[in-house]
């Protein structure tokens, strides 16, 4: 059992990879028999077919690299706001530092979105799937700006959606620097700066 896991794992680590790099159309099961180094009937023994293979791949790779971390929902309750911000990472930016780690791709900014616009579009429900991981992000995000307006960190007089506000920033960010590879810009600095504007005088 445990060696079939280790093959039907190497099948999917190596199917992500081909489908960060190239559209859904363009992964063919010869390419990941190349990639993999097994024959297509070892390939269609845990997957009965590419759509399956992709499916597979998204529920088990890609939306695992999207949660937020234990770790990140610990500090929005048992630290500071400034605290929490330092180490939050927006979910396009955990996908991204996922890739990274798994693979040597040289824009794992861009290769990230290729991914997602084809799971939108080869993913049933993937849109409402996403969302819901976001609305766990707004979920952890309004309790530590709650926590930290009632602590005087943070100023109670601010009329906007400050959840919606830090999240859509850090991800505005991580899509800009699909294209800046050269000066990418740290989201974090820019939550620090949001921050201290926000901060009771």
């Amino acid at each position: 059992m445990a060696k079939n896991n280790e093959v039907r794992n190497l099948i999917l680590e190596k199917a992500y990879n081909l489908f960060l790099l190239n559209n859904f159309e363009k992964v063919t099961i010869s390419k990941l028999e190349k990639s993999c180094e097994k024959i297509r009937g070892t390939i269609f023994y845990y997957f009965s077919n590419k759509q399956k293979l992709f499916e597979a791949v998204v529920d088990e790779v890609f939306f695992p690299s999207l949660s937020l971390p234990n770790e990140v929902s610990e500090t929005a309750v048992s630290a500071s706001f400034q605290s929490f911000i330092d180490i939050y990472t927006s979910p396009e930016d955990r996908i991204i530092n996922d890739i990274k780690f798994r693979y040597n791709i040289k824009n794992a900014n861009m290769s990230c979105y290729n991914f997602i616009t084809q799971a939108c579009q080869y993913y049933n429900n993937f849109q409402e799937k996403y969302r819901d991981a976001i609305i766990k992000d707004a979920t952890v995000w309004n309790y530590a700006i709650r926590k930290a307006q009632d602590t005087n960190e943070i100023s109670r007089d601010i009329k906007v959606d400050l959840s919606a506000l830090f999240i859509s920033m850090s991800s505005g960010v991580t899509f800009r620097n699909c294209f800046d590879t050269e000066s990418t810009t740290d989201q974090t600095i820019l939550s620090i700066k949001l921050y201290n504007l926000l901060k009771e005088k």
